[in-house]
């Protein structure tokens, strides 16, 4: 408004214009800038919505909102924030998770109707009639943009499958996570990843605290380094995690008075960092931590990629430890089986054999009277002695085959071939038989080996027809690999049956694999297990024989 002269007492006589007060400016410019925020409010093609300092109510929206959400002003006015977002979970992030400070991103709002909308939002702490809120702004996505980050959520989603079905293969804890901070290191170009593990339950099963990795982006210098000779633990760094329970990022951590690698960074060139909280049944265990060489800054998929790895490895080492349960449940299950099989096998040798051959020189003294006898008499009892004599084979094989005490005694080789004779025997087939010379095995190995031999003859023997079969062992300093191999005669193929499956199992667990092939003319069984590189050459040559 412009100050008028007026004139007062005498005809000549005027007044100066008066001056505005610094008050009387900024009430002006604030009316001014609310004119011009009204003027936009209306006008405007992108939806805004203001809400209070703490984001938990609107005070206000212009028509767009309600054009965009399918609510009328009154009905935005009375929802809270969180109604509009399309994943609950967004609730933690953006705007109303930090209402204080700027930010743009790309969500998705849900309409009355319940369909999503992808849109572009920025927000911003703003005044409104005297009182701190947020100011925010949305548009809707165009088809190009959704497009784009769909083919971006969809190469997300193929890398997070990908990497699951690694770490699932792994054979060690230690080396599931390596594999997934690798993956995340080389798809995102982190250069430097650290795992560190604080919880002692989990430590105590052979992890280590602190596994580093170098990403493909690392500068060639700062692989040379140490990480470990710089890095000093602090209990205030990883509290942060501990009271948060959600991944965190440092801009500047020179800036940061509570970590623990200054020197570290300094020496490498690490800007930023990335902290994830690793859980193992909602028990934090650890954290992940990558690294950058700029401030980092993360688009939503990017952050939900490196968040998930938290998760992953926590149900890697949850998987990982009831694989490790399983594993010395069925050792101790092999141990028992093959200590009652040993036992039984001792038993039925020291004592029912034995029983059986007294009978048989018993029998033997009647036989000397036999002319004493009656002709039904002299027929029963030599059929008495010929079944004591069949019932002390049988019960000898079976003692034998329950667990031969030659394997014990002269190990692997010596107890196939003495088998092998004694089986070629009561089959009628001609095995060819040939091993190499092989590394000192323990007892379970060996007594594994002799078990697959074993099933495949017997195998062979009852479903192939064939009239022959072969058995061949052979070594190097990695693996022992034993196969047996026979002519399929019968109209119908072999089948994987039950003894073949509780090789597999057992074969399994000295982490060897055991493969199974049938079809009209051969099978083919072949085991092969890892061997001691540690242990000492046996000097017994190469066995070959043909029985």
């Amino acid at each position: 408004m412009r100050a008028q002269s007026r004139r007062i007492g005498s005809p000549g006589a005027t007044i100066p214009p008066a001056v505005p007060t610094e008050q009387e400016v900024a009430n002006r410019s604030f009316s001014e800038s609310e004119d011009r925020f009204q003027k936009l409010f209306l006008s405007t093609k992108d939806a805004i919505l203001i809400t209070d300092s703490a984001a938990v109510q609107f005070l206000d929206v212009n028509l767009q909102a309600s054009a965009l959400l399918g609510y009328s002003r009154r009905e935005l006015l009375n929802l809270p924030p969180t109604r509009i977002l399309a994943h609950k979970e967004e609730g933690g992030s953006g705007w109303i998770r930090k209402p204080d400070q700027k930010a743009r991103y790309a969500t998705a709002f849900r309409h009355k109707s319940g369909a999503i909308i992808p849109c572009h939002v920025a927000a911003r702490p703003i005044e409104f009639g005297q009182k701190p809120c947020v100011l925010v702004i949305a548009h809707r996505a165009t088809e190009s943009q959704i497009t784009e980050a769909m083919s971006k959520a969809a190469a997300f989603a193929r890398f997070l499958n990908g990497v699951a079905v690694g770490a699932a293969q792994a054979p060690t804890i230690e080396h599931g996570i390596r594999f997934c901070i690798q993956q995340v290191c080389d798809f995102l170009l982190h250069p430097l990843a650290h795992a560190r593990f604080f919880a002692e339950r989990i430590i105590s099963v052979g992890l280590p605290a602190n596994i580093w990795h170098f990403g493909l982006s690392a500068r060639s210098d700062s692989r040379m380094a140490n990480p470990t000779e710089h890095w000093h633990r602090s209990d205030d760094w990883y509290s942060r995690v501990l009271n948060a329970g959600h991944p965190f990022t440092c801009e500047d951590l020179s800036a940061d008075p509570d970590f623990p690698g200054k020197q570290m960074a300094h020496k490498l060139g690490i800007k930023s960092v990335l902290v994830v909280p690793i859980l193992v049944d909602n028990e934090l265990v650890g954290v992940l931590e990558f690294f950058s060489y700029e401030p980092m800054k993360l688009d939503k998929l990017r952050l939900e990629i490196i968040a998930s790895m938290g998760g992953r490895v926590g149900r890697i080492i949850d998987h990982k430890r009831a694989e490790s349960s399983i594993q010395a449940l069925s050792a101790k299950l092999f141990h028992l089986q093959d200590d009652e099989r040993r036992r039984l096998a001792k038993e039925l040798h020291d004592t029912t054999a034995q029983n059986l051959a007294a009978i048989v020189m018993d029998l033997g003294v009647i036989g000397r009277n036999v002319q004493a006898l009656e002709p039904e008499a002299r027929i029963a009892l030599s059929e008495c002695v010929a079944l004591a004599r069949q019932s002390l084979h049988e019960v000898r094989t079976f003692s034998y085959l329950l667990h031969p005490p030659m394997l014990d005694e002269l190990g692997l080789v010596a107890a196939l071939r003495i088998y092998i004779e004694g089986f070629s025997q009561r089959s009628g087939m001609r095995v060819d038989f040939e091993a190499s010379d092989y590394a000192k095995l323990s007892n379970d190995l060996e007594v594994t080996l002799f078990y697959v031999a074993q099933e495949g003859l017997t195998n062979a023997h009852r479903h192939s027809g064939s009239p022959w079969a072969k058995v061949r062992m052979k070594a190097d300093a990695n693996e022992i690999r034993i196969t047996v191999e026979n002519e399929t005669t019968a109209a119908v193929t072999q089948k994987m049956g039950v003894g073949i499956r509780s090789m597999q199992e057992r074969v399994q667990h000295f982490g060897g694999t055991l493969a199974f092939y049938s079809d009209q003319y051969r099978t083919h069984l072949e085991a092969m297990l890892p061997s001691s590189r540690t242990a000492k050459r046996d000097e017994r040559p190469n066995v070959r024989a043909k029985i």
